[in-house]
């Protein structure tokens, strides 16, 4: 147990893996120690993921919406009366994420959501749109921040109105009467670039101060090339403590 405890102690930090194609410079790097922590994936809590993130010296979590705060993918609305949508968005959210989002909502971390349901999902007309073609809306709908507040109320009894919701599909907004309100230079960045921003200065903090958690490599991947923070969700049923093992960021 003891040449155990001493060889694995003595090697050199671990490099926390991130594939970065083209790109050299290193992402987060985590000690042995730290390695064999947030590998243990199943001993994670709410607080474990606190710990991890205040170390990196992470201050904001910027949370994805499907398949990442809930477990399932919304398609950028959700149809339906009233009682009818509280069937299905009741227990909507992922366990974990609700533990985590209450956990650093008291630990004094600032949250945002940050999702591509837009609100111009519940009200386009049938027809092609900004490159995306939107099915015909045969009952009532509902989406972008309206959706994410309805859900958090059914699953926590608030609305949480102190976190923001930073709503936008960047397909939507390619014309100038489009990103022109929104007061934007040019057309709506891919990615979370936007959502991203604005939580920079929703919170006046740095790109290294904040962290995403998403599951879109695409969307993780451009968050680390801007000098975010990252955790990636894998599998296909929200935010779980074991994706701390895929945390990313900078130094």
């Amino acid at each position: 147990f003891f040449f155990f405890f001493f060889f694995f102690f003595s090697l050199p930090p671990f490099a926390l893996l991130h594939t970065n194609p083209g790109k050299t410079r290193p992402t987060a790097f985590l000690t042995h120690a730290q390695f064999f922590w947030v590998a243990n994936a199943t001993r994670m809590s709410a607080a474990n993921f606190a710990a991890l993130l205040a170390e990196r010296g992470v201050s904001a979590v910027g949370w994805d919406w499907d398949q990442t705060a809930i477990r399932w993918h919304s398609g950028g609305r959700v149809e339906g009366t009233p009682s009818e949508r509280e069937s299905i968005l009741r227990d909507a959210c992922a366990p974990d994420f609700l533990e985590a989002f209450q956990m650093l909502g008291a630990a004094g971390f600032k949250q945002a959501i940050v999702t591509f349901s837009d609100a111009k999902h519940s009200r386009l007309p049938p027809k092609q749109d900004s490159g995306i073609r939107e099915t015909p809306l045969r009952r009532p709908s509902i989406s972008g921040e309206a959706m994410v507040r309805e859900v958090l109320q059914l699953n926590t009894n608030s609305t949480h109105t102190e976190t923001p919701v930073f709503a936008l599909f960047p397909l939507f907004y390619k014309s100038p009467a489009e990103w022109k309100p929104l007061g934007l230079p040019g057309p709506a960045p891919p990615h979370k670039r936007w959502h991203l921003d604005q939580m920079c200065q929703a919170f006046n903090l740095e790109p290294s101060q904040i962290c995403l958690v998403d599951d879109d490599p695409d969307n993780i991947e451009d968050a680390l090339n801007h000098g975010f923070n990252c955790v990636r969700v894998e599998g296909s049923e929200g935010f779980s403590f074991k994706d701390m093992r895929n945390f990313c960021g900078h130094h």
